[in-house]
């Protein structure tokens, strides 16, 4: 019973040191933005990400994978026979 109650005792005092811990780390400022929420120089910058050439490549590469695997499959099954 006494290593049960140590052990909850070390599990207790590390999760408040991470929590602690983690209070105390601030993450980086928005692009654009100071560490105060001032703007360095003009508005907030909104970029927008291009998807549509990575969308194409990531369906192209889908639809080749795809084949294979039925390309093997009817190989497969042609051997079996």
């Amino acid at each position: 019973m006494n290593r049960k109650v140590r052990l909850y005792q070390v599990i207790s005092l590390l999760f408040i040191c991470i929590m602690f811990f983690l209070k105390s780390v601030d993450a980086q400022p928005h692009p654009g933005q100071n560490g105060d929420s001032t703007y360095v120089g003009g508005p907030p910058i909104n970029g927008s990400a291009p998807l549509g050439s990575g969308l194409l490549i990531m369906l192209v590469l889908g639809a080749g994978y795809g084949a294979k695997k039925i390309y093997k499959s009817k190989k497969n099954e042609k051997n079996n026979m």
